[in-house]
């Protein structure tokens, strides 16, 4: 009798040992994917003033580059693309996409000496510039975010449990190729 009672009670601890650490698993998922979506929304801001800033270059660069109007169409259609994406994935991959686009009309419009002294193109460019290196801050801490939380659920014993509570692996915005090359000195450098 004494037996049986003590086994019910140490069931019930275990039990509740059990409960007690999924909720608090649970907890963790959810704390870290807010932190992500957070990580995103604070992207989000910079993402709208560069969709605009994309119009304004776009509207600056028309009058110049007639033999690049697939480049600028397309710059055009990503920004559109990436303004309606659903959803975290969708929305980082139209980024990701326009991020490169961006890159293609970079190259085009260094073939157009009279557009880069155009006074409306400088001040787009200066704005997007601008743009991209707050973008490039928040990148980088959205993607620290998005490591840590997808090192969370890849781990054991959350593992086990993140694929039956919905919490999936969310992917990291991509820093574009021609940012990630070495940029050649523009001069050469003395040696002293």
């Amino acid at each position: 009798m004494v037996t049986d009672l003590v086994m019910w009670i140490v069931g019930g601890v275990v039990i509740l040992g059990l409960v007690l650490y999924l909720v608090g698993l649970y907890n963790s998922f959810v704390r870290m994917a807010m932190a992500n979506d957070q990580a995103l929304a604070n992207i989000d801001s910079v993402l709208r003033q560069r969709h605009e800033e994309i119009t304004k270059l776009v509207n600056a660069c028309q009058a110049y580059m007639e033999h690049e109007r697939g480049v600028l169409e397309d710059v055009t259609r990503m920004r559109t693309g990436a303004e309606g994406a659903k959803g975290t994935d969708q929305r980082i991959q139209a980024e990701n996409l326009l991020t490169r686009q961006l890159g293609k009309l970079r190259v085009a419009w260094e073939a157009y000496p009279a557009l880069r002294a155009n006074e409306n193109f400088l001040q787009a460019q200066e704005r997007m510039s601008g743009l991209e290196t707050t973008l490039n801050d928040r990148r980088e801490f959205f993607n620290a975010s998005a490591t840590e939380y997808n090192t969370f659920i890849r781990q054991f014993p959350p593992l086990l449990f993140a694929p039956l509570l919905g919490f999936r692996a969310r992917p990291p915005l991509e820093t574009p190729e021609e940012k990630r090359a070495d940029i050649p000195q523009p001069f050469p450098l003395k040696r002293g």
